[in-house]
């Protein structure tokens, strides 16, 4: 249980500390881009370093299990990526209403220029440590090690969800309420967790999500280039 506790503060500090960091990125930049992008990407490197050091084990175990039965496993990645897909669509009309009409600051690069394109492509890039990272946060440590328990795992499957959604605070205009569908999707992310027993089947999943800004920024920079 000590363990378990454990567990659980660490994935609400992860969360906090997160949205702390964004936050102060947001307040030191003004506005710029450039300088906002070096703090999530040095926090979420700190992060992935850590959970290589601390899960290494866990992670080339189920890395092991995932390639040995690799058709399934990818099916049930792309699977969990189309049900995401789909809450998020059939959800974000009755949560769109909580979104601040005010708008906050946009954080996009040109695309009209090589540094753009060349930080979006990083940037990108961050989007894919990030879904690494959240997966084993949320799914794993805010819910997994809870399995021997089906009640309490059933709550944190809840409280993780929420979290995950929560951290997505700045993708919503600034509003908890309206993460909703995201909310939606952790609970996804996690349900196939418990299902495949292996974690890399969400983390596959959602790096898959998280990869459309890198394709459509690597695509736009080859097209800058060579045009």
């Amino acid at each position: 249980m000590n363990s378990q506790i454990k567990s659980f503060f660490s994935t609400c500090s992860i969360f906090l500390l997160s949205l702390i960091v964004l936050s102060f990125a947001r307040f030191i930049s003004k506005g710029n881009p450039y300088v906002y992008i070096v703090f999530p990407i040095i926090w979420f490197l700190l992060l992935f370093f850590i959970i290589i050091k601390t899960k290494g084990d866990l992670l080339l175990r189920d890395w092991k299990l995932f390639k040995s039965n690799k058709i399934k496993n990818i099916l049930l990645s792309i699977l969990t990526l189309i049900l995401v897909y789909l809450v998020i669509m059939a959800t974000h009309p009755i949560f769109n209403q909580f979104i601040p009409s005010k708008p906050i600051t946009n954080y996009a690069f040109s695309t009209k220029s090589i540094i753009g394109l060349l930080f979006s492509v990083l940037a990108g890039a961050n989007n894919i440590m990030v879904a690494f990272v959240e997966e084993v946060t949320y799914r794993h440590e805010g819910m997994y090690v809870f399995k021997s328990n089906k009640l309490l795992l059933i709550l944190m499957l809840i409280v993780s969800s929420i979290l995950f959604g929560f951290s997505h605070y700045y993708n919503f205009n600034g509003s908890f309420l309206a993460s909703g569908p995201y909310v939606v999707a952790g609970a996804i992310l996690g349900l196939s967790y418990l299902l495949s027993n292996n974690i890399w089947v969400p983390i596959v999943a959602h790096i898959l999500f998280n990869s459309t800004d890198i394709i459509a920024s690597i695509t736009l920079l080859l097209l800058t280039i060579f045009k």
